[in-house]
């Protein structure tokens, strides 16, 4: 039948805030990984190992949703404090919970139980927010990713308290794009802009225990919006090496303003030129050349907490 997915099983059923229950709306896709670093003790003349150890786990999670209002960074879950997801994934025939209608109306799912099949649930806690990228891209709908680095990771039973609130999200693309571009940008065809927002945080470890201390940000905190763009007739740009002494690049420093329809706007400010790279137009392809543009700003985001102090508890309990 034209339309039918046929994978076996869906690999993420969805995703909710250790704070709430209720499933995250207009969830495009969710990941995680987990990576646990194993060192090895060797002793002088010797090739065998006398001890190994572990270090705290490192969990990522990662989730791309359709863009939705703007929201201050400084306002972000998880950038000022530990937080936690639930997990919906896969299918486990070993339970009889059910996933709290998620699949109500007509679907069915392999054993043919309908509206709840059984599921199995993961969690990661201790995270913090480590970056928010925009995608706006020509072709296909605009979109969101946050990525969260965390330092716990379990099986949970299935969290049945899970509640459905998925609506049909409302999308923007192209057309509902409005915004103050660089000079030299803004009248070329742009193919995609990407806003990153990155930051870094180094954990303080904490003595007779597994946990980290506190987390602190490496400041400043990165912004980088990328511009591809078809080559045609640009590259207004002029970095030349044999400029005078003492001459500024401030130039080529521009305000940055991304708005976009029922969405809001964000301002990135005093955002250099950091990268220019031509690429595409291979022989025997249908590949156009197109240039990336990068723009970088170091300015300073209001109401970031420099130091987060791990809590004695796990904020998504035990």
């Amino acid at each position: 039948m034209p339309g039918l997915n046929n994978r076996v099983y869906f690999a993420c059923l969805g995703i909710s805030k250790c704070s709430d229950s209720t499933i995250l709306q207009h969830i495009i896709s969710a990941d995680l990984s987990v990576d646990i670093n194993i060192n090895s003790v060797l002793p002088q003349g010797s090739t065998k190992t006398v001890g190994t150890y572990a270090d705290t786990p490192n969990a990522q999670f990662n989730y791309t949703e359709y863009l939705q209002p703007f929201v201050p960074i400084a306002q972000e879950y998880g950038i000022n404090n530990f937080v936690g997801f639930k997990m919906a994934v896969g299918l486990d025939g070993t339970t009889s919970e059910t996933y709290g209608g998620l699949f109500s109306g007509s679907s069915t799912l392999l054993s043919g139980v309908q509206g709840s099949p059984p599921y199995a649930a993961i969690r990661v806690s201790l995270a913090n927010l480590t970056s928010i990228s925009y995608n706006f891209p020509v072709n296909g709908f605009f979109t969101t990713t946050r990525s969260f680095s965390g330092y716990s990771k379990k099986s949970i039973s299935p969290p049945s308290s899970f509640t459905e609130s998925e609506a049909n999200p409302e999308v923007r693309r192209r057309h509902h794009f409005t915004g103050t571009l660089p000079n030299g940008i803004s009248n070329n065809a742009i193919q995609n802009i990407d806003v990153t927002y990155t930051i870094n945080r180094t954990p303080v470890p904490e003595f007779a225990t597994r946990k980290p201390y506190a987390s602190y940000i490496n400041f400043p905190i990165e912004t980088n919006v990328t511009f591809e763009l078809l080559t045609q007739k640009l590259d207004t740009y002029n970095l030349d090496a044999m400029q005078t002494a003492c001459k500024s690049l401030s130039s080529l420093k521009e305000d940055i303003v991304i708005s976009v329809c029922d969405c809001g706007s964000i301002t990135i400010k005093k955002a250099f030129l950091t990268s220019i790279r031509y690429s595409g137009a291979e022989a025997n392809s249908n590949s156009n050349q197109t240039i990336s543009v990068t723009y970088t700003s170091y300015e300073p985001i209001d109401d970031i907490e420099p130091v987060i102090i791990v809590p004695d508890e796990d904020p998504c309990g035990q």
